[in-house]
């Protein structure tokens, strides 16, 4: 087997100063992660002429598996919460959670135990890391 070397990040923060279980008893997203810069601050430097790569500033290490969610147009996801952190990235189409609109690009880190609802207007796919199966 090759001794493969760890992944290092070139960007202006490192994985110390990401989002975690450790550092976020709150809902954090792309709008209020360091006033919203994180593509700036995550953009990775050792990338080829016409690639962008940034790096969503969430530890995903309690996440051991993706779950693709479609949900059509006006459709509400009741408030409820998890035992466990969630990443959720949106794919496609927008969602207001808690208020908060979130549209293709976006993501949002909702910490254990936090309550949180979701609406939709125009419909969505989101791509979130759970390490156990949703109830």
């Amino acid at each position: 087997m090759q001794n493969l070397e760890p992944v290092g990040l070139h960007s202006a923060i490192d994985v110390d100063e990401f989002v975690s279980e450790s550092t976020s008893a709150t809902i954090i997203d792309s709008h209020t992660f360091r006033d919203g810069e994180w593509r700036a601050l995550t953009m990775q430097e050792n990338t080829a002429s016409g690639i962008t790569k940034c790096v969503v500033p969430v530890d995903i290490s309690s996440a051991q598996f993706l779950v693709m969610t479609e949900v059509a147009p006006r459709t509400a996801v009741e408030s409820h919460r998890h035992g466990e952190p969630i990443l959720r990235l949106v794919v496609s189409g927008s969602l207001t959670l808690n208020g908060t609109e979130y549209r293709t690009g976006d993501w949002v880190y909702v910490p254990a135990g936090v309550d949180y609802r979701i609406d939709t207007e125009a419909g969505y796919t989101t791509v979130a890391g759970y390490g156990v199966p949703c109830d």
